[in-house]
């Protein structure tokens, strides 16, 4: 269920002045998650390498430093994976820049080739790993964070335009109010039936929690990409009853004529106030006349 168009990012190898716009997304998205970046994207010849990051990692026996060479390589708008010729002489690359991993960063996926290649010189080679970032990775963590959003919104402002008046429409989420929930889900092309927790798990872009005021115990969740309104109870997510927008008018109807009463009864004593003040002026007044 992909929300973010990666098209809208300029092709790489179109010189139309935005050609370096995938490697510097990935720069900030590497930034944003931690790696501090060592060297950035730079136009000519790089050597087999968009990006040097580095990551920390601290256990009990101190503070590891690990570099990483990061390559990007953006197939948007082909809509082709990424094979085995787009990725030549890993391990020399991984050697000349004096890194111990290799981070694929790719705009679609990789081919099951180059993977295998990869798990392939993990095996062999104790001091090498690799990771993959494709589309889905990256936008997962996009959409279910705050610098993310942000992220998303810099660059794919079409798209995340459309997902977020979608997904935060919270007009949407209340109308499925006491309709039927959604207990499993097929994702095209997977033949896994997944249940509310899996799906919720393996999509959290779309989760929204929504705090009522009039019944503050109610934290309702709302996911308007899967279609899931129900609210946070102490036993987990439980369906929102029928007459739950019936009960809150009423706390809401209550609160408010609660607050109308208050704010009757401050202006009454102010009033009081107000009068006694009055009298003892009075008073004080008739007092320095007979004087």
């Amino acid at each position: 269920m992909p929300q973010l168009d990666f098209k809208e990012i300029s092709q790489g190898n179109v010189a139309n002045g935005d050609q370096d716009t995938f490697e510097l997304f990935a720069r900030e998205f590497l930034e944003m998650i931690g790696y501090q970046i060592l060297s950035g994207p730079d136009r000519g010849s790089d050597g087999g390498r968009d990006i040097i990051v580095q990551e920390m990692r601290t256990g009990v026996g101190g503070t590891t430093y690990i570099k990483w060479l990061v390559s990007c390589k953006h197939k948007a708008h082909s809509g082709t994976s990424v094979v085995l010729a787009d990725e030549q002489n890993i391990l020399d690359r991984v050697t000349t820049h004096g890194c111990h991993g290799f981070i694929g960063f790719y705009s679609t996926v990789p081919a099951s080739s180059l993977t295998k290649m990869l798990e392939g010189f993990k095996a062999r080679h104790l001091n090498f790993d690799f990771q993959i970032l494709d589309r889905e990775k990256i936008e997962g963590i996009l959409l279910r964070t705050g610098p993310g959003l942000g992220l998303a919104q810099r660059f794919f402002p079409v798209s995340y335009t459309k997902w977020d008046s979608s997904n935060r429409d919270i007009d949407l989420a209340m109308l499925r109010v006491g309709m039927p929930q959604p207990v499993a889900y097929k994702i095209p092309g997977d033949d896994k039936i997944y249940t509310l927790e899996e799906i919720m798990e393996k999509y959290p872009q779309g989760n929204q929690f929504i705090f009522n005021p009039w019944l503050p115990l109610n934290l309702i969740l709302s996911n308007n990409i899967l279609g899931i309104t129900k609210i946070m109870g102490k036993d987990g997510l439980e369906d929102i009853p029928p007459d739950y927008l019936e009960r809150m008018t009423e706390s809401m109807n209550a609160n408010i004529e609660h607050m109308r009463q208050q704010m009757y009864k401050q202006k009454r004593e102010e009033q009081s106030a107000d009068q006694r003040r009055r009298a003892k002026e009075r008073s004080r007044t008739k007092k320095n006349s007979r004087k």
